[in-house]
């Protein structure tokens, strides 16, 4: 199995499709991203997917190719990352998957209900690492009506969904890039009129959305992607940055095993206030100074 970077410069980019596999996305999630990618394609060109999911992305390859899809793990990479290559090899189209799937949770007391679908993280309830950040976000922080809020890396919507009911007045605006987990997000706060929910890239520092909202949001607190690369770390943290105004809050959550790393990162964009640990999971708590 040869280095993923090497095979990711061989690639031409006119006839290649490049689809990144989230940590957390199923089997289904991805065959209906290479579904939509297949059906806009010629005969001939490649989709290449990079995934981490070093565990599942066997299972998901093979049900790839059980669906038609003729696809290998051809490269592989840092922190288990593996390079799968597909080929259209027909010009018939292919039938999405469509899902529902809805989960409940408790949370301060509140009883919620959200359409998970096809998004790439927590799928069955609300995730440990997500609730620990929430509840030391509010033991930290009082009243948030009338306060401008930024969840980044909404995924379906969790945080967003938990703030926009504890604080009606706030205003929250949810980021997700994921088409599949922005999707869930958006139906799942449409009916949340304080709440507004964009699919974009959080490492596109130049994009118009970052630079028009700089000095934007009071807050910003995240469950961000555990397995980003250095440099996209350091463009999330660039990001959050830029859209907080003078002495604005960051809080956001790290497995413990990747804390470090993202220590290293935000203590060159802001002032540590406060870390708290459990077993599992590291929240942080930095301002803008």
């Amino acid at each position: 199995m040869q280095d993923h970077r090497k095979l990711l410069n061989e690639y031409d980019s006119k006839s290649t499709v490049f689809i990144q596999h989230e940590w957390g996305q199923n089997k289904f999630a991805l065959y209906n991203l290479v579904a939509k990618a297949w059906n806009k394609i010629g005969f001939g060109v490649k989709i290449v997917i990079t995934s981490y999911k070093h565990l599942g992305i066997k299972t998901a390859v093979s049900f790839l190719n059980n669906k038609g899809i003729t696809c290998s793990i051809v490269g592989k990479g840092l922190e288990n990352l593996r390079l799968v290559e597909c080929e259209k090899t027909s010009e018939g189209k292919l039938p999405l998957i469509e899902s529902v799937i809805n989960i409940e949770f408790n949370f301060r007391g509140k009883h919620y209900r959200a359409d998970v679908s096809d998004a790439v993280f927590s799928k069955t309830a609300l995730d440990k690492g997500t609730r620990l950040l929430l509840k030391f976000f509010f033991e930290k922080i009082g009243a948030l009506n009338n306060t401008k809020i930024g969840d980044f890396g909404a995924g379906w919507g969790a945080i967003s969904i938990i703030l926009a009911t504890e604080f009606p007045k706030s205003e929250i605006v949810a980021y997700e890039k994921d088409e599949a987990s922005f999707e869930a997000s958006r139906k799942n706060l449409k009916s949340y009129a304080n709440v507004s929910v964009l699919n974009i890239d959080l490492t596109k520092i130049d994009s118009l959305v970052f630079v028009n909202g700089r000095g934007k949001f009071d807050y910003i607190i995240s469950n961000p992607p555990f397995h980003s690369t250095p440099k996209n770390k350091e463009l999330i943290f660039e990001n959050a940055f830029n859209l907080l105004r003078p002495s604005g809050q960051l809080f956001f959550v790290a497995e413990n095993s990747f804390a470090p790393r993202f220590r290293k990162v935000a203590k060159n964009f802001f002032a540590l206030k406060e870390e708290k640990k459990d077993d599992l999971y590291t929240v942080f708590w930095y301002h803008k100074t």
